[in-house]
């Protein structure tokens, strides 16, 4: 039997697993927050953002983010963002282009980024981003991702969203990601009415709902 989204077996592992932090990180990945090139991007970032007393542009934030995704295992080499390392984040974006209706080329334009321990992550409500560049050379469609173990009174989360939108401009529409459900067999992950499947096909269809959206 394989658990591959609960890795701790001590207590005191099990017990830092509850936390939603360390979910986080084995569901999505975490960005390489600890990088120089990271942290000089982010900082100039903020500083331009404090001296122009101007929102921070949030898009601008993202290709920060972009710059610092996780290396793919044994290599050097920032993961595919349309194949993702992760075994959620891969079948999610996967699922996202079925949703969308697109085909084999299409679905390439699907990317998924973490923002995990990133700045969009504290102060964005942004634990990862599914991006969709409907058309080359055109302006793509961002939504973040926000995992929540325990769901929110939905005026705490306008509140929140309403503090967000103060330090960042045009910040995109976000899906709350709850637990998801523990694959306890290698089967469950091809049958299509697994908890697990049947949770990610839910999410993808939220995230595909909220793309399709035109443009306020």
């Amino acid at each position: 039997m394989t658990r591959p989204f609960r890795r701790f077996e001590s207590p005191f592992e099990r017990k830092l697993e509850e936390s939603g932090k360390v979910s986080e990180r084995f569901l999505f990945g975490r960005a390489r927050v600890e990088s120089d090139d990271y942290i000089r991007d982010k900082n100039q970032l903020i500083e331009r953002h404090r001296a122009d007393r101007q929102p921070i542009d949030f898009r601008e934030g993202a290709e920060i983010i972009k710059r610092a995704q996780p290396f793919e295992p044994d290599r050097r080499v920032p993961q595919d963002p349309t194949n993702p390392t992760k075994e959620f984040p891969r079948r999610l974006r996967a699922a996202v282009a079925t949703a969308l209706g697109l085909g084999a080329v299409g679905s390439k334009r699907v990317f998924f980024f973490t923002a995990v321990d990133t700045f969009l992550d504290e102060d964005a409500g942004t634990d990862s981003l599914i991006e969709w560049q409907r058309t080359p050379g055109e302006p793509s469609k961002l939504v973040r991702l926000d995992f929540s173990r325990y769901p929110e009174d939905p005026a705490v989360s306008q509140e929140k969203e309403a503090a967000r939108a103060r330090i960042f401009a045009d910040l995109p529409p976000q899906v709350v990601i709850g637990e998801v459900p523990e694959v306890d067999d290698p089967r469950q992950l091809t049958d299509p009415e697994s908890p697990y499947n049947k949770f990610v096909s839910s999410v993808a269809g939220q995230v595909a709902a909220v793309l399709r959206e035109p443009e306020a």
